[in-house]
Parts: C-alpha cells; sequence; structure tokens
C-alpha cells in the first residue's frame, strides 16, 4: 500500500503506528542543502528493513542527518538507486546490516561527518560513499570486485569506496 507523506519523519513514524515491518521509503521531489532534512533511526528497532528508493536519481537529494540505526531479525538497511548528498556540518552513521545497490552515491560535503559503527556494509558495483569516513569501529566492509561495465576487478580500488578514512583514536 502506498501512502505518501511530506516528510521522512512523518513517513517514519506513521509506519511505526502501523506496524510496518518492512519499510520502502520513495524519496520524490526536490531538497537542497539548506531544507534538507534528518532521518534518524539510530535506536528504533521495529523495522525488519527499511529500503531507501528515489524516483529521479538525476536530481542529489540532501539529507542533513542520516542514521541507520541497527536493525533487527538480521533485516537491513538499503539504500538502492538514490544519490543521497549529506550538506556540510551534517553527518551520517551507519549501525546494523547497511546495502548500497544498484548504482547508489553516498556523497559527504566538506566538514560533514560519517560514522561506520559495528556495521555490516556492503558496497555492490557502481554504488559508493563519496567522502571521508571519520571513524570505523566493528564489523566488516565489503566492496565488490566488479566494475560498473560488468567486467571484475580482482584488486578492488578502495578510493571508488571512500576517499580517505580518519581514524579515531581509541
Amino acid at each position: 500500500e502506498e501512502k505518501y507523506y511530506a516528510t521522512l519523519a512523518d513517513a517514519v513514524k506513521a509506519a511505526q503506528n502501523e506496524s510496518v515491518t518492512d519499510l520502502v521509503i520513495t524519496l520524490m521531489g526536490e531538497t537542497t542543502a539548506t531544507t534538507a532534512v534528518s532521518f534518524n533511526l539510530s535506536y528504533k528497532t521495529v523495522f525488519n528493513s527499511v529500503t531507501f528508493k528515489q524516483a529521479d536519481a538525476t536530481q542529489p537529494y540532501f539529507i542533513k542527518e542520516l542514521y541507520t540505526g541497527a536493525r533487527m531479525n538480521d533485516g537491513a538497511f538499503i539504500f538502492d538507486g538514490v544519490n543521497i548528498i549529506i550538506p556540510s556540518n551534517g553527518q551520517y552513521m551507519f549501525e546494523g546490516n547497511v546495502k548500497l545497490i544498484n548504482n547508489s552515491t553516498i556523497t559527504s560535503k566538506a566538514d560533514a561527518n560519517c560514522f561506520v559503527y559495528y556495521a555490516n556494509v556492503t558496497i555492490e558495483p557502481g554504488s559508493k560513499l563519496n567522502g571521508v569516513i571519520d571513524d570505523i569501529r566493528g564489523g566488516t566492509l565489503t566492496v565488490d570486485g566488479g566494475k560498473t561495465d560488468g567486467t571484475v576487478n580482482s584488486t578492488p580500488d578502495l578510493q571508488d569506496a571512500f576517499l580517505h578514512v580518519n581514524w579515531a583514536d581509541s
């Protein structure tokens, strides 16, 4: 059943109230760096899976803060063909099972922060995280050895996934 909501927060709240376990969110319309919203599932475990899709992936969709949160029942947080930008002073955190598929790109601008905490992150061919990863703690990172043209790259270039990694002191 499809329903339309003005904001991501409204969609998530409605899904929780209706006990939806597998949530698919299609990003529609446009946002800018100044109108970017936050999407926070950090401590929500009501969903088995949350899938982000985008109506028009040729247009960037700005999200100020993106917290995937822990998933229950081995579910996943899936980015499926999206073009998300985290603007300056925003941040995002991957926690739990996260997959970037179908040429998804998450780009963080300038001083935006990214944390990967105890996450099992899989980046499939053509998809990438583009920006600085400030801290990685626990979990696994799998960068698929494929290329966007379908050929196999036996030594994946991590630059395709990350521009830089800052390791925090523990």
